[in-house]
């Protein structure tokens, strides 16, 4: 399960950010996740709380952006969103291609209080 390593990150990052500016309780914490992650948004929901319990992060809730997985076909320059990892372009067939987005993983938001 990676989501624990990827929770451990998101939790020290937020952690950091309230440090510095001084925050005493976080209400919630926009993630916007790329379908290449393969992120599981209730195993990383379960991880954030077990590292949470007892700080400042106690009790927030995660909210998910699902961004798409889109190439951009390197012959024609068509941009297309792919379902299923089937990576061939929607205008030409080319199977060149450069990955446009869905591997993010960004804090888009920290809400506090």
């Amino acid at each position: 399960m990676h989501e624990f390593g990827i929770a451990q990150n998101i939790f020290d990052a937020v952690s950091k950010e309230i440090e510095k500016r001084e925050v005493s309780k976080v209400i919630s914490i926009k993630l916007e996740v790329g379908k290449l992650t393969a992120i599981v948004p209730s195993a990383l929901e379960f991880c954030f709380e077990s590292l949470a319990e007892g700080t400042p992060l106690d009790g927030v809730k995660l909210t998910f952006i699902d961004i798409p997985l889109k190439m951009k076909c390197k012959k024609c320059g068509n941009i297309y969103e792919v379902e299923d990892y089937y990576c061939i372009c929607t205008e030409c067939s080319s199977i060149e291609y450069e990955l446009i987005s869905g591997d993010e993983l960004i804090i888009k938001q920290i809400e506090v209080e």
